[in-house]
């Protein structure tokens, strides 16, 4: 026996929707709506704010936030994500009154991305005390509007990651040069000079670098000359990318300061090399400063 769907038909009256060719690229597109820290800035309509207590962006997820208005009033939302597909679809059911489950699609388009957003009210009811009396449609495209300015100001940030250690600003950058005692086994060729060049492997995939600036027990970066990076759809997408590595003292300790130029939350890269680099500087790098060993891959 097959399931009944509802149809078109049974939407009438308690559905709206907006679409909207953005100026920016699904990766950039997907950041800003998934992430706490961007979505509390452009949500609602014209003069809200928001505080948002807990947002699991995965399927299953609990979002809560509360939106206060220009008058003052404050108004708590409570949603359920049914469903998150990267880069594609996001699905939640808003639980709190008044009811209505929202999908928004996102359609790559070049260096531009289509949003559909669609919300469907559990009753014409709800949907036209939404429309009378908070005037919910003008704020959907409010909404939509600050969002479109919202990424037109934002500027993604290149990756960075530091740590303090006890050891000379000196012995911290000849050990950053000891690239296969924390980083990769698989190494060729020196990374302590100017101009030296080297490469670490991993299985199939490989990175090329050519030290382009050194200041002794200061700054040392590595340019990425060529690279690939075999689980990529793009796999030079590190080619150009400088990879920039700074020493300085603060108190008694050292810290160092890493910045992937080029490696930004728009790249396809990013969640996994983030996590990568993370784990390579945070935990192995850290370790040969300060224990002695490394744990290179």
């Amino acid at each position: 026996m097959e399931s009944k769907k509802e149809s078109s038909n049974d939407f009438a009256g308690r559905e709206m929707a907006v679409s909207r060719l953005l100026n920016a690229p699904v990766e950039l597109v997907w950041e800003v709506w998934s992430k706490p820290e961007h979505i509390k800035n452009w949500w609602g309509p014209n003069g809200f704010t928001n505080t948002i207590s807990k947002m699991e962006f995965k399927s299953g997820g609990t979002w809560e936030l509360v939106m206060h208005g220009p008058d003052g009033t404050d108004y708590p939302n409570q949603s359920r994500f049914k469903e998150v597909i990267k880069h594609e679809r996001i699905v939640y059911e808003h639980v709190s009154k008044p009811s209505f489950i929202t999908t928004v699609t996102f359609t790559p388009q070049g260096k531009k991305t289509l949003i559909n957003w669609h919300m469907l009210f559990a009753s014409k009811e709800e949907f036209e005390w939404v429309v009378k009396t908070h005037k919910a449609d003008k704020g959907l495209e409010q909404n939509i509007e600050k969002m479109e300015a919202y990424l037109a100001a934002y500027q993604p940030q290149d990756f960075h990651c530091s740590i303090s250690v006890s050891v000379s600003a000196k012995e911290a950058m000849e050990k950053i040069g000891n690239v296969n005692q924390w980083w990769a086994k698989n190494f060729k060729g020196n990374a302590h000079n100017l101009s030296d060049v080297f490469t670490v492997t991993f299985g199939e995939t490989f990175v090329t670098f050519k030290i382009s600036e050194a200041v002794p027990e200061k700054k040392v970066v590595w340019q990425v000359t060529d690279c690939y990076l075999h689980w990529l759809n793009d796999k030079t997408e590190w080619s150009g990318t400088q990879v920039i590595w700074e020493a300085s003292n603060i108190n008694s300790t050292t810290q160092i300061d890493m910045t992937h130029v080029g490696l930004v939350p728009t790249v396809e890269c990013y969640n996994d090399c983030e996590k990568g680099w993370n784990g390579h500087i945070k935990g192995s790098l850290f370790n040969l400063m300060t224990k002695g060993k490394g744990s290179p891959e």
